[in-house]
Formats: structure tokens, sequence, C-alpha cells
């Protein structure tokens, strides 16, 4: 059943959202870990799904969010004395593409558990300070896992394994739900991409554990394009649309801001697909302009990151391999 409301919505939608860094040159890849050959645990906090990582910098406790959705660190507030400036100049673009030049910074000796990283990359901005309510200083890339760590997060105990050996967690991985992800393509990109299948088809999306608290991201665009020159596929998006609207939507970036009126649909979908993963009982909205899965899924599953295999394994906290969501609101 289609409905069609005049009234206009207004939507705040914040994210900490993923950074791209376009550069001349090819970028800094002088990360140094004092550890080889470790296993490291690591205790942890955890925020709507977001992975929250305490560790020590210049003697003081700073906490580090890992995001998936970004390529490099960024530090969310003002430049401090100890943060040591490149003479690189990056141009980075945030989920809004608004685009702006930073310069790169190197981060003095950061001590994660018993390990500790030297001549870590970040960017720098106070943008999104105002929406974090002192929960987070930073963020922790997605290049620790191109640069050889694999990771376990338990969010249901809040801990953390890290470690840079081969297949150390393939006991564990065995018989879980799987979900193979794609670098960027550029080199300079290291954010992962993953296949979703919704009934009608798939799309490849950004797995992004900095959107908080979201599901899956998906613009009305999308679902128009796909349908424009198969109306059997309209038909099937039409038969799980339980609403059509207008909203006035708005997103904060990093760097900017966007403001559209859109007409957007919401659907009530059986089920979707993320490799192995089946999220059943699934509301979408596609009042959004990008396309990513964001860190909801991790309130109900851990997640093993596994760099050599470039998989992502979850583990639902109830065992199963599916996850009955029922986000209706």
């Amino acid at each position: 059943m289609r409905t069609k409301l005049t009234k206009i919505i207004l939507i705040c939608f914040v994210v900490l959202t993923s950074l791209s860094v376009e550069a001349q040159k090819k970028p800094f890849r002088d990360i140094h870990f004092s550890q080889h050959d470790f296993v490291d645990t690591v205790q942890i906090k955890i925020w709507k799904g977001a992975i929250i990582i305490p560790v020590e910098i210049n003697g003081e406790t700073k906490n580090l969010m890992f995001d998936t959705g970004a390529n490099w660190g960024f530090w969310i507030g003002e430049e401090e004395g100890w943060m040591k400036p490149s003479k690189e100049i990056l141009t980075v673009t945030d989920s809004q593409n608004a685009k702006m030049e930073k310069a790169l910074y190197r981060m003095p000796p950061i001590k994660m558990g018993n390990t500790t990283i030297e001549n870590y990359p970040l960017v720098v901005d106070n943008g999104m300070k105002e929406y974090v309510c002192d929960r987070i200083d930073g963020a922790f890339g997605f290049d620790l896992v191109t640069c050889g760590l694999s990771f376990k997060f338990d969010t249901k105990d809040s801990l953390m394994i890290v470690t840079d050996r081969k297949g150390f967690f393939k006991k564990e991985e065995k018989r879980q739900p799987k979900l193979k992800y794609m670098p960027y393509t550029s080199y300079y990109k290291t954010s992962p991409l993953v296949w979703v299948d919704f009934p009608w088809g798939r799309y490849k999306m950004l797995f992004d554990s900095g959107w908080i608290g979201g599901w899956i991201d998906m613009p009305e665009e999308i679902l128009n394009r796909w349908s424009k020159d198969d109306r059997k596929m309209q038909k099937q998006i039409d038969e799980y649309t339980v609403l059509i609207d207008t909203t006035v939507y708005t997103q904060a970036g990093v760097f900017g801001r966007s403001l559209d009126t859109i007409q957007y649909r919401k659907l009530h979908l059986p089920e979707v697909k993320m490799g192995d993963l089946a999220l059943q009982d699934f509301w979408i909205s596609t009042n959004s302009l990008s396309t990513k899965a964001g860190s909801a899924i991790l309130e109900h599953a851990s997640l093993i990151i596994d760099g050599p295999k470039q998989c992502f394994f979850f583990l639902p906290h109830d065992g199963k391999r599916e996850i009955v969501v029922g986000n209706e609101k």
C-alpha cells in the first residue's frame, strides 16, 4: 500500500562520519607497533554499538573510537601541543562531500593495552565535538587493519582482543556468519565495502562502525535507479513499502551540513542479508543521502575483523545466525 502525505517532518540525523583522503603523493605508511607476534586483551567501552578504546597519550587517558568508515585517524577538538605536524596537506572529504584542506599530524606514542603505536597519522577538526558529549576524543581508522592487525570486539562483555598473528581467530570464526569485505579500489582509501542483499537485489555499501546507532542507510535515489526500467522490481519494492512521505532531511558531517527536502519511503522487509548474517523483521527508511551499515548491528553481535582474510565474522549474542531487529521506530 502506498500513502502520500504532504506534511513536512524535520529529521535530525547526526553521525561521526567517514573521512576519505585525497593526496598527490603516497600517504605515510610508517606506523610502527612496539610488539610483534603478539596478542593483547583490552577493556573497551560500547556506546550504541560504537567501539571506544581507552588509550594512554602523554600520560593521559583518551577515548578513541574504532571507525571502520575512516581511512585515517581523526581528532575531535582543537590541535594540542603534543601533536607533531607534518609537512603534508591532505584534502579531506566527509560523507556530505564537504572538502577541506587539513594538515596531517603525527601522534606521540599511543599505548593501547600492552602495545604502543608510534607515528599514527590523523587530521584535526572540532566540527563534531558538540555532538559526542565528551565520550570520544578522536578515532582510529581502518588503516590499523590494513597495517596488519586483526581484532575481536566482544561487544557483550566490552573486551577487545588485538593480534598480528594470522589465523589466531580461526576456531572462533568456524560456523559463524561471515561477510567478505573489499577495500576501496583507490590506494588512498582503506575503508571496507560489503555487499548487502535486499529482497529485490544487492548493493555495495560501506560498513561504518563510526555511524553511531545506525542500521542501514539507503537513499531513495538508489531504489529509483534500480526500478526505473524493471517493472517487476518496482512492483516488489512497492509491496514492501508501508509509507511514502516528504521530509526535510538534515545530516551533519565532520566538515559540512546538508539540508534537503526529499521524498522517501518506509519499507518493512522480512530479511536483509549481510553475507551469512540475516537481519530479520527489518525496517528501513530511504530518507538518507548515503549508503552504509552502522554500529547498531554491534549492539546485538560481537565482531571479528580478520585482516589477512579480509572478512568480518559476526558472533550474535544469542548464539544464532540471525538478528531479529524489529526496528520500526
